[in-house]
């Protein structure tokens, strides 16, 4: 049985997923990749990236070298009676699957397979962990920032699907109350 992955954020465009995902062609809809909806959730910005650089971790610090004083918020979708998001469900092998697991972990796999708008067979998400949605809850909530070029791939990949897939993007995306700034990865704590 295929598997598959619902990118809802990062995940959504489909040239940065073959990039990604290490394929020597383009992804093509409706083989590949499906533009779906997933029934029950709601997108937000309520995760907390763990930006410590511990466990061999990534980290990002402004263009300066320094960290951020600031929580660096992350996309997440959550479960929400009556509320829909779009995105795209993207086949996978076990050996991406595991990468993935490996990429999110702000993020736990969940199955989805029931909650979407199509049936394709088995298919996962990335919802925010436990410990990364209650650093957003801790946190002091004027005192958030996204990292820029983050926040405009999320924004790219839906363009690139079509201007509808975007402003559904953004009619069903709770916008974040903070501040976009240039953060770059720091080469000293990064994998």
């Amino acid at each position: 049985m295929n598997k598959f992955v619902f990118g809802y954020g990062s995940l959504v465009s489909p040239s940065k997923l073959a990039k990604f995902l290490h394929r020597n062609k383009p992804l093509v809809e409706n083989e590949d990749y499906f533009c779906l909806e997933l029934k029950g959730y709601k997108r937000l910005w309520n995760i907390v990236r763990d930006n410590s650089g511990q466990m061999g971790y990534k980290q990002y610090v402004l263009p300066d070298g320094s960290l951020p004083a600031e929580s660096i918020l992350l996309i997440n979708i959550s479960p929400y009676k009556n509320s829909v998001v779009n995105g795209v469900a993207f086949k996978v092998s076990q050996q991406e699957l595991n990468t993935l697991d490996n990429r999110e972990r702000n993020y736990v796999r969940v199955d989805v397979s029931k909650s979407l708008s199509k049936k394709i067979g088995q298919c996962y998400a990335f919802l925010g962990k436990k410990e990364a949605v209650d650093r957003y809850m801790k946190a002091d909530k004027h005192n958030f920032v996204i990292n820029k070029d983050y926040y405009s791939m999320i924004e790219n990949g839906f363009k690139e699907i079509s201007a509808d897939f975007y402003k559904n993007y953004k009619k069903t995306t709770i916008q974040p109350d903070a501040k976009l700034i240039k953060l770059v990865f720091n080469p000293r704590k990064n994998t």
